[in-house]
């Protein structure tokens, strides 16, 4: 698995307050199966002024670390974005992309999406990148009316869900929710979001989940196949609907079904 959204680099958000905290971190993501993970620590303006040269030093002492403590497990650095109406120059000027890529993982309120949001998306596409919204179950907007979600695919915005949204760790709306995109084939990446605090990998367990729920082939698509896209020159995939398991049908439907013809 690659897990695309994590504050596991050290020291410097909300996250991982240690390197001792993210070695713990990593070495459970690693024992449970994933082999990569992008560092995006928060780009706050005027909180969080995470640039490339500020995180690039504390990125590399956290390799040698993981190198000497026998972590085997892939490093990216990264950024979770938060978009406003500088984002472009920003972007451009502090290289807060993921990795190496053309991909930027970005957020906004959670309280209230801004509604000029995809005057700023726009801007930031036609400089040439390509957008990843994180954890839009998570907004207020589309938790009220989840079918908003999809303007942003009309958009070309790739959509990332939290793991712990689907396991329910987040309460119960925000996990409808994700359940409601993902059933819906809105969704292009589940990622972790792992602040430093987590007792066992989230990712593992929304893998099985997916797995389980919606087949081996999503769960892939969604935990590997995707993320590992970011970088090259391969295209993103999508969920067709006729991919998704059939919901089960009642026996009254059924029997509607039968007499009448109709649902």
């Amino acid at each position: 698995m690659i897990d695309i959204h994590s504050h596991l680099l050290p020291g410097v958000d909300d996250g991982s307050s240690s390197i001792q905290q993210t070695l713990e971190q990593l070495r459970i993501m690693a024992q449970a199966g994933t082999n990569k993970v992008y560092l995006t620590p928060h780009f706050m303006r005027n909180l969080y002024n995470n640039t490339r040269s500020a995180t690039r030093p504390v990125f590399d002492n956290l390799l040698q670390k993981v190198k000497s403590a026998g972590v085997n497990i892939s490093l990216e650095l990264g950024c979770e974005f938060f978009i406003d109406n500088q984002a472009v120059e920003t972007v451009k000027a502090e290289n807060l992309t993921l990795g190496d890529s053309n991909y930027v993982l970005f957020e906004s309120m959670l309280q209230q999406l801004p509604s000029d949001i995809f005057s700023m998306t726009y801007q930031l596409q036609k400089a040439g990148y390509k957008l990843i919204m994180a954890h839009p179950e998570r907004y207020s907007n589309i938790i009220k009316s989840p079918s908003l979600a999809e303007d942003f695919l009309h958009h070309d915005i790739y959509l990332q869900i939290n793991a712990g949204s689907l396991l329910g760790q987040y309460g119960r709306n925000i996990h409808h929710t994700a359940l409601w995109l993902l059933d819906r084939g809105f969704a292009h990446f589940i990622a972790s979001d792992n602040h430093g605090d987590h007792r066992m990998s989230v990712l593992a367990e929304a893998y099985n989940f997916v797995s389980q729920h919606y087949g081996d082939k999503i769960a892939e698509m969604l935990f590997e196949s995707n993320p590992a896209r970011i970088g090259t020159a391969d295209k993103i995939e999508l969920i067709n609907h006729w991919r998704l398991p059939g919901k089960p049908v009642s026996l009254w439907h059924k029997l509607k079904r039968f007499f009448t013809g109709y649902e």
